[in-house]
């Protein structure tokens, strides 16, 4: 009765290694699975954050030139003195939104996997899910806020100014005609105009910070991608 019953309690105890052995492996396995997905993930998402960081240095020139020209705008009154390709460069950096939103679809493939929630250096993930659920969300916000502002002050200058019908002047966009006297005038006494002038000045340095915490947090979120995959 002994001998059966160590036999069976081996035997039990044989199973339970092999179970055990398995349920080992598989984890083992799951956790390579995870790693080999986290690091190709890690490799597309630093394609990505190289994208943005070009675009945010672009539209970074892009907004200090328009800062430049609402300066002039707003800082003169002897606009007779500027030719027609100045006042055409001052009217479109002025008024335009200069922008794009925050390249995302392999944030939000990981996102929506779960597999950001997954990577172990918890450094990393910390950093990654602040760069796109704060700080861009903040950068897109703006960019958002601006194109209703254009919006709202493309409507004023439609009903106030007077376009230029000349089809060969700026293709693309639409230039006043300042041959008018109508438009000069426009430029020094519309309030509505010279007010929009100044709140969009003020949004355009508000972007212009959000695009440098952008590019700073892009950058140290590289730096810890590539270190990780050394």
């Amino acid at each position: 009765m002994k001998n059966i019953l160590a036999r069976g309690g081996v035997e039990f105890l044989a199973v339970l290694l092999g179970i055990t052995g398995s349920l080992y492996i598989d984890r083992l396995n799951n956790e390579n699975e995870i790693k080999d997905e986290t690091r190709d993930s890690f490799i597309s998402l630093i394609a990505e954050l190289d994208e943005n960081i070009n675009n945010l240095e672009l539209w970074h020139s892009h907004i200090e030139i328009s800062l430049n020209q609402f300066e002039i705008l707003l800082g003169t009154n002897n606009y007779s003195s500027l030719t027609n390709k100045e006042l055409d460069k001052m009217f479109f950096y002025t008024l335009s939104s200069f922008g794009e939103k925050m390249r995302s679809s392999i944030f939000n493939s990981m996102e929506s996997s779960g597999l950001i929630y997954k990577i172990d250096d918890k450094k990393i993930r910390n950093l990654i899910l602040e760069l796109y659920q704060i700080t861009y969300t903040r950068h897109d916000w703006l960019l958002d806020f601006d194109q209703v502002r254009f919006q709202q002050m493309f409507e004023l200058v439609a009903n106030e100014f007077i376009f230029d019908d000349k089809p060969t002047i700026n293709k693309g966009f639409w230039n006043l005609d300042w041959a008018n006297k109508r438009n000069i005038e426009q430029l020094k006494t519309n309030y509505k105009y010279r007010n929009f002038l100044i709140s969009n000045r003020g949004n355009k340095n508000m972007y212009l910070s959000q695009n440098k915490v952008a590019k700073k947090m892009t950058e140290e979120v590289l730096l810890e991608l590539n270190n990780y995959l050394k």
